[in-house]
């Protein structure tokens, strides 16, 4: 039984830290009449999120690599976004429905899926304009 079921408390949401990436146990607090979120990592270690009902960043929420839009590696925010995906639901799998974890599985599995097909049709035609230039320069 875990600590905070002796104690009487319903035990905190694990979470994978925004900020840092380690699993953590989200908390909320008051402080000078405002809530904020931070996730506790142990008994010492914690990182503030900032306030809960205040605008929060995408970046600090997904930490999926953003900077400048011109910068953006879109096959490398996906590809984060999809772990990212996988921790969440392996730590939600003892605290959420499975039915709804599944659900949520499967229509991502679903889309890669449509999404990897249109990848490999895509290669197809970078394939064939990169030959197509390939003997125009050779006939030059």
């Amino acid at each position: 039984m875990s600590e905070e079921r002796r104690r009487g408390r319903r035990p905190k949401a694990r979470i994978v830290c925004p900020r840092c990436g380690a699993v953590g146990s989200l908390e909320s607090y008051t402080s000078g009449g405002r809530r904020y979120l931070r996730v506790r990592h142990g008994k010492k270690s914690i990182c503030y999120l900032g306030p809960a009902d205040g605008y929060a960043h995408a970046e600090l929420l997904l930490a999926l690599g953003l900077t400048n839009v011109r910068d953006v590696d879109y096959a490398q925010v996906a590809e984060s976004a999809v772990y990212r995906f996988i921790q969440e639901v392996r730590l939600r799998r003892f605290s959420e429905p499975t039915k709804s974890l599944i659900d949520k599985v499967d229509t991502l599995r679903r889309t890669l899926q449509h999404l990897v097909k249109e990848l490999g049709e895509l290669e197809e035609d970078l394939l064939r304009d990169w030959e197509a230039e390939e003997r125009r320069s050779e006939e030059e």
